[in-house]
């Protein structure tokens, strides 16, 4: 008989619409419905670190809240709220 063992019980999520969504509730509840389902705990969730084009890549614009421009700052602190 073959028996499997579990090494993961906690699970990183970084904040990447190309690969989660964390803007979509939807989207959010079936993660949540995933963790609970296999017993994983969510060890940390990434901020995001570029500004997604589409739900399929990154469109490579970095996201800072230390960006020296003002609208810039505004941006990324308003992407990072989209993963509260």
């Amino acid at each position: 008989m073959l028996r499997l063992q579990r090494t993961a019980s906690r699970v990183e999520i970084f904040c990447s619409r190309a690969h989660f969504d964390y803007s979509s509730k939807q989207e959010i509840e079936a993660m949540k419905g995933v963790l609970e389902h296999q017993k994983l705990q969510l060890a940390s969730l990434h901020a995001p670190t570029s500004k997604d084009a589409s739900a399929m890549r990154e469109s490579g614009i970095p996201l800072s809240v230390c960006e020296v421009e003002r609208v810039r700052r505004i941006e990324a602190m308003d992407e990072f709220k989209r993963g509260d």
